[in-house]
């Protein structure tokens, strides 16, 4: 990931949930349903046998994707 603002950081952390490969939450998803491995929600999944989170894209908190959850932020390239 290029590199962003802390703002931009913290608008991933409470807006962008993450999918996974196997179709279940994780990463940074604060309902994930990925067991911590290196970092939060990036190991073995407790709804399935997926053994370590594969990010896939980002989604609302019911799973539906969504484009980019930094719609509203300022891109980084815009503050300099």
């Amino acid at each position: 990931m290029k590199d962003i603002s802390e703002e931009q950081r913290e608008a991933i952390r409470t807006k962008g949930f993450e999918m996974c490969e196997c179709g279940h939450l994780g990463g940074s998803s604060p309902n994930g349903k990925h067991t911590s491995r290196f970092e939060k929600g990036h190991g073995s999944c407790t709804a399935c046998d997926c053994k370590q989170y594969t990010w896939v894209y980002y989604c609302d908190k019911d799973g539906e994707p969504v484009e980019n959850p930094l719609d509203g932020i300022p891109n980084i390239e815009e503050e300099k």
